[in-house]
């Protein structure tokens, strides 16, 4: 009797002796760093085989591409694909070992009034109880919208652009048109730009939208770019993330990261915010909904040898921020995957 697992497209069939030799490999280089040999399996695993059929079995897992042998060894580790399949599929037959993070709802309440002593205060539980890097974005609504356009003549070639953003957040700003401009003009201008942005967000104008506007304002198309740019500028400015790291060091302490120079490259990356929020936004994210990615899976070469867990929360579900737990491709997935699970839950109910 085999049981198929499927991970993506990529069909793979494994009969219980195989995943129970496969999980106990996984199990085993995640405890340990070391390569699986069978002399271990057999040891330590009570799989009721002898050696020799070990060593064909894992021949075989080598061949669907789920182990890989480190030059310099014997024994066997899980490749990409094996972390996936057991994230996927082999790790809903285990029991979590580790117990949720306890009474950090009357930890984190005391800052709810302070995002920045939040999203710390997140950071470090996390990674004191993981032992990995924690990422923590600081909670922001989901998009910002345009509420209101103004545009005030200050003198012949001066504007002054009034942003309302559906945060009641006002934005001024000043800049030059190529052309005079009165401020009748401006008036038909800004009622043209209102009607046509307002409760719009900046991925909502699109080419689309910005022909229609230059259709309507084709007399005045030297001032349309200028007021745009600054549109776009506020609300990115507005939209940003923050966000802090806390437990960078601990990945030092893996032997994965041994290689000094690869290590400096993942850790120069990761000192970058943009690089941090490249990481976090690869990938869209459904509030509640916890996502794994693997080594390569990341995109970025910098963090090819890391696997990053993460999650979105929500703060009386108008602010959003996401949890990202990092740490190499053999991570506790199991723990971890159920610690993030039960601290969203926990954080969504401050």
């Amino acid at each position: 009797m085999s049981r198929v697992l499927t991970r993506g497209c990529d069909g793979v069939v494994l009969d219980d002796r195989k995943v129970k030799i496969l999980m106990a490999i996984i199990d085993d280089y995640i405890k340990n760093a070391e390569p699986v040999g069978s002399g271990t399996i057999v040891r330590k695993y009570d799989m009721g085989v002898s050696p020799a059929t070990i060593r064909n079995e894992m021949a075989g897992l080598v061949e669907l591409g789920l182990l890989l042998q480190p030059h310099t060894s014997a024994g066997r580790v899980p490749s990409e694909k094996a972390y996936r399949l057991y994230v996927n599929e082999l790790m809903k037959q285990k029991q979590v070992d580790k117990a949720p993070i306890s009474n950090i709802q009357d930890i984190l309440r005391s800052k709810i009034d302070n995002p920045d002593e939040l999203i710390r205060g997140i950071a470090r539980i996390v990674s004191q109880n993981t032992l990995y890097a924690v990422i923590v974005t600081k909670p922001h609504s989901e998009k910002s919208t345009i509420k209101y356009i103004q545009l005030i003549n200050i003198d012949e070639n001066s504007v002054l652009l009034v942003l309302v953003i559906n945060k009641d957040i006002v934005r001024n700003h000043i800049f030059k048109s190529s052309v005079a401009v009165t401020q009748e003009k401006l008036d038909q201008i800004s009622k043209i730009l209102n009607k046509n942005f307002v409760n719009h967000s900046l991925q909502d104008i699109n080419i689309e939208l910005i022909h229609r506007v230059g259709t309507e304002l084709v007399d005045y198309k030297n001032i349309l770019a200028p007021i745009l740019d600054v549109i776009a500028n506020t609300i990115k400015g507005i939209d940003k993330q923050d966000c802090y790291v806390a437990g960078m060091k601990n990945i030092l302490d893996f032997p994965e990261f041994n290689d000094l120079e690869k290590a400096k490259d993942m850790m120069k990356f990761l000192d970058e915010s943009d690089g941090i929020l490249k990481i976090l936004n690869v990938f869209q994210m459904d509030s509640g909904k916890i996502m794994v990615r693997i080594g390569s899976e990341n995109g970025f070469s910098q963090v090819d040898q890391c696997s990053i867990v993460s999650g979105k929360y929500n703060i009386n579900n108008s602010m959003y921020g996401t949890i990202a737990i990092l740490g190499p491709t053999r991570m506790d997935y199991l723990n971890t995957v159920a610690l993030l699970s039960g601290l969203i839950k926990q954080v969504n109910g401050l």
